[in-house]
C-alpha cells in the first residue's frame, strides 16, 4: 500500500531525511517514532504531498506519487491527513465537518456515510454540535471521521494525541486503532510517545537524525534492538560492562552470570543492556546496590541503583512498592536475564 524507497528530503540544502526505506502492507498501521528533530514529521509531510523529495520514490497503492522529477498533487494521492491541532471547521457542525469532503456523493449516500462514521466514532448524539462545545477527545474523533469519510487509500496522523491529557491518550489510541482496523485503513502515525506507538501500531520505525534505525514490532524493538540508539530510546534500561568468560558465563559487577544461550561471535568485553525487570530485589543476595533515585508508581517503585563501591555503573530496578527504600539505602539484588542484548563498549 505504501512504499518508500531510498527517499532523501532536503530543506534549504540541509538533509532532513536520508535514504529512507519503509513498506506498509494494506491494512497495516505504521508509526514513525523518534525524538524531536529526527525528521519524522518532514517525512509524513512528503508522503502527504506537502513537500517534494530530492531522490528516491514514494508509491501509494503501487502508483508513483513522488520522485525527484514528479510530484503528484495532494488531491491525486487519495491520502487523508489528521493534523496535530485537528483543524476542524468551527462554523460547521460535527456532521457537516465529517461530510465536508463528500460533495461528489449524492445526498443520500453522503448522509449514510456520515451516519456510519458518527456511529463508528460514537458521536451520534453530538452530530449537531459545534467543535468548540466538544472535549479534546471528541474533537479528535471528529477529525478521524472526517479524514476517513472519503475512504482514502492511506491515512496519515501527525501527533494526533499530543493535545490530549496523558490519561486519555492510551484509551483513545486503543479506540482509534479499533476504528482503523474496522475500516481496514492503512495508516501511518507520527509520535514521540512510545506508549502511543506501542498501543496503536503494527510496525514501528524508530528514527534518529533523519534515518530509520530499525523498523519492527514493538516486541522486537524492546527485546531485539539492532542499534544502541534503539536500545537506549525504547523502554527503560542501563548499560553495564560485561566480560565473556566461557561458553555460558558472563562476568559483571553483579558477579558471574550463566546465560541459557550465548550469542555467536560475542565480544570479549561489551556493554550489556539491563532492563528494570532484569534486576530482582533479593535480600539473600551477596550483591547489594545503593539507591540514588526513586520514582513511586503506586503498586511499584522504580529505583535507580548504583553498583560497587565507586558507583560508576547504575541499573534500574522495578519492584513492588512494599519494598520501600530511601535514597542512600542499600538492598540486595540479583540479575536475571532471559536473553542477551549487547553492543560494543562506547
Amino acid at each position: 500500500m505504501l512504499l518508500i524507497q531510498d527517499v532523501t528530503i532536503k530543506i534549504a540544502d540541509k538533509v532532513i531525511n536520508d535514504t529512507i526505506n519503509l513498506h506498509l502492507a494494506s491494512g497495516d498501521i505504521g508509526c514513525l517514532l523518534g525524538p524531536s528533530g529526527c525528521g519524522k514529521t518532514t517525512l509524513l509531510r512528503a508522503i502527504a504531498g506537502f513537500l517534494p523529495i530530492q531522490s528516491g520514490v514514494i508509491k501509494v497503492r503501487q502508483q508513483e506519487v513522488s520522485t525527484a522529477t514528479r510530484h503528484a498533487d495532494i488531491t491525486e494521492r487519495k491520502v487523508g491527513v489528521v493534523f496535530q491541532d485537528f483543524a476542524l471547521f468551527p462554523h460547521l457542525t460535527v456532521a457537516q465537518n465529517i461530510g465536508f469532503g463528500l460533495h461528489e456523493l449524492k445526498a443520500l449516500e453522503r448522509e449514510n456515510r456520515v451516519n456510519e462514521l458518527l456511529a463508528l466514532t460514537q458521536l451520534e448524539e453530538h452530530a449537531d454540535k459545534y467543535p468548540h462545545t466538544l472535549s479534546g477527545g471528541q474533537q479528535q474523533r471528529v477529525a478521524i471521521a472526517r479524514a476517513l469519510a472519503p475512504k482514502p487509500d492511506l491515512l496519515l496522523l501527525d501527533e494526533p494525541f499530543s493535545a490530549l491529557d496523558p490519561e486519555l491518550r492510551e484509551t483513545l489510541a486503543k479506540d482509534i486503532k479499533w476504528i482503523l482496523k474496522h475500516e481496514n485503513v492503512t495508516a501511518l502515525l507520527v509520535t514521540h510517545d512510545q506508549t502511543e506507538a506501542f498501543t496503536i501500531a503494527d510496525k514501528i520505525a524508530v528514527m534518529s537524525n533523519g534515518k530509520i534505525e530499525q523498523c519492527a514490532s514493538a516486541y522486537a524493538l524492546y527485546h531485539e534492538p539492532e542499534t544502541r540508539f534503539v536500545a537506549d530510546f525504547i523502554g527503560e534500561g542501563r548499560f553495564i560492562r560485561a566480560t565473556h568468560v566461557d561458553a555460558k558465563t558472563l562476568l559483571t559487577q553483579l558477579g558471574p552470570f550463566v546465560v541459557p544461550e550465548m550469542p555467536e561471535n560475542i565480544y570479549k568485553e561489551f556493554s550489556l543492556l539491563v532492563r528494570p525487570d532484569d534486576i530482582l530485589h533479593d535480600d539473600a543476595s551477596r550483591f547489594s546496590a545503593t539507591v540514588v533515585d526513586r520514582a513511586f508508581r503506586g503498586s511499584h517503585i522504580l529505583y535507580t541503583l548504583a553498583l560497587g563501591d565507586e558507583h560508576k555503573e547504575q541499573v534500574l530496578c522495578l519492584t513492588p512498592s512494599h519494598h520501600d527504600h530511601q535514597i542512600g539505602e542499600h538492598f540486595g539484588i540479583c540479575l536475571e536475564l532471559e536473553h542477551i542484548i549487547y553492543f560494543p563498549n562506547a
